[in-house]
C-alpha cells in the first residue's frame, strides 16, 4: 500500500519547469525583450541619427518587460517548487532591473537638448544655405522647395520683406516632426513673459527656441 501510494505520488510530480513549453515560451520571451530594449537604448543614446523605429521598439520592449514581470511572478507563485524557483529567479531579476539598473540607466542616457544640432547639424545646414547661395536660385515672398539644390527633403525658403531670408529645416533627425529655422533676419520678437521663446510678426503663434545666431528650434 505504501509502495503504491509512493509510486502514485512520483507519478504525479510535475516535469521541471525547463522542460515545460509554457515556461521555455516565457523564459525566452524575457529574454528577447531584454535584449530588443537594451539594443534599442544603447542605439538611442550614442547615436546622433537613431533610425525612428528604435523609440517604438524601447518602449514596446519595456512594456513588454513589465508584463513577463508579472507573468513570472504569477508562475512562481502557482507553480511547483522546481518551477517556482526558476521563475522566481526571474522576477527577481526584472525587479532588480525596474527598479535599480533602468533608472540609472535612463539618467546615463539624458542628452543636451538638442545635442545633434550642435555637433552636426549647424554645420550640415550651413553647408546647405551655402549651395542655395551659389546656385543663384532667387528666392521669393513664397515657401520655395529647396530639396533639389540641397539634397534633403522637407527644406523651405523665401525672402521676406526686409530682405532676409528664411530657411526651414523640416524634420529633426529621423522624426518629420519640428524642425530648425535659420532666419538671418531681426525680427524674431521674445514671447512676453516666456524665457527664450520667440516668434516672427507674420505667424504669432509658431513659436520658436532661440539656439544661436540666427538659428531657431521648433516643435
Amino acid at each position: 500500500m505504501i509502495s503504491h501510494r509512493s509510486e502514485s505520488t512520483w507519478c504525479s510530480t510535475p516535469a521541471d519547469p525547463r522542460h515545460s513549453s509554457a515556461s521555455r515560451a516565457l523564459l525566452l520571451m524575457t529574454g528577447l525583450s531584454l535584449v530588443i530594449f537594451v539594443i534599442s537604448s544603447v542605439w538611442i543614446r550614442w547615436s546622433d541619427l537613431p533610425p525612428s523605429l528604435t523609440y517604438p521598439a524601447g518602449a514596446l520592449s519595456s512594456a513588454a518587460l513589465l508584463a513577463c514581470f508579472l507573468l513570472n511572478l504569477h508562475r512562481a507563485l502557482a507553480a511547483s517548487r522546481a518551477a517556482r524557483r526558476i521563475h522566481m529567479r526571474t522576477a527577481g531579476a526584472l525587479a532588480v532591473l525596474f527598479c535599480v539598473v533602468l533608472p540609472v540607466f535612463l539618467k546615463l542616457m539624458e542628452r543636451p537638448p538638442h545635442e545633434w544640432f550642435f555637433r552636426r547639424g549647424q554645420t550640415e545646414y550651413e553647408t546647405m544655405i551655402a549651395k542655395i547661395r551659389r546656385n543663384g536660385t532667387k528666392l521669393t515672398s513664397t515657401n520655395a522647395r529647396l530639396s533639389a539644390i540641397v539634397g534633403r527633403s522637407d527644406v523651405y525658403g523665401k525672402t521676406n520683406s526686409d530682405g532676409s531670408m528664411t530657411i526651414d529645416f523640416q524634420g529633426i533627425g529621423n522624426w518629420r516632426v519640428g524642425g530648425y529655422l535659420y532666419y538671418s533676419g531681426g525680427g524674431m520678437t521674445a514671447k512676453a513673459g516666456e524665457t527664450n521663446t520667440y516668434f516672427l510678426p507674420d505667424n504669432p503663434t509658431r513659436l520658436y527656441t532661440r539656439l544661436t545666431n540666427g538659428w531657431y528650434a521648433y516643435r
